[in-house]
């Protein structure tokens, strides 16, 4: 998981800081689901929340519905795909403003720490409040293989991975 993040994911996730590529990326990814008779999805964006927003017009010129937010992250990924937590909340917001409930309520914003190992606890704290105050869905990436658990636990300082989102605030009904 971890090598493939750094050598596969990140690289490409890199490139939707431009707009102009991300709207492309929707397009086809727009196309993809269609294709495959999906109808609604819960979709995972890049930490540009910019990005996710060209996601959102896409889908809705389209007339697909979705739930999606951007990927937080500010910890042990690469230096352009570092978020800061007040950066990650003002584009939370703003997507929240513009999208959450649009288009006859087809369109939703979701709170997505992309994992554990890639928040601070402040982060994950913040997502969580944020999330409740708003009533929006979370989710994220968890126990995806032993190390990541493994690192998980010992960076939290925790017996499971888990209460990490718990301790958060992440886990609700």
């Amino acid at each position: 998981l971890l090598p493939w993040l750094r050598d596969r994911v990140f690289p490409e996730e890199e490139q939707f800081s431009s707009v102009e590529y991300a709207e492309k990326v929707a397009l086809h990814f727009s196309d993809s689901i269609a294709a495959a008779g999906t109808t609604h999805g819960l979709v995972y964006g890049s930490v540009h929340w910019r990005a996710t927003d060209a996601l959102f017009r896409v889908l809705s010129g389209r007339g697909q519905q979705a739930v999606a937010g951007p990927v937080l992250m500010d910890h042990g990924g690469p230096p352009a795909l570092m978020v800061s937590v007040e950066e990650a909340l003002v584009g939370i917001e703003r997507l929240h403003q513009q999208w959450h409930g649009a288009d006859d309520g087809r369109m939703g914003v979701a709170v997505v720490p992309r994992f554990a190992l890639s928040c601070s606890r402040e982060m994950l704290v913040a997502a969580g409040r944020f999330a409740a105050d708003r009533g929006l869905l979370v989710t994220t990436h968890l126990a995806e293989n032993l190390e990541e658990c493994a690192d998980a636990c010992r960076r939290f300082s925790t017996s499971d991975y888990l209460s990490i989102y718990e301790e958060a605030g992440l886990v609700s009904e």
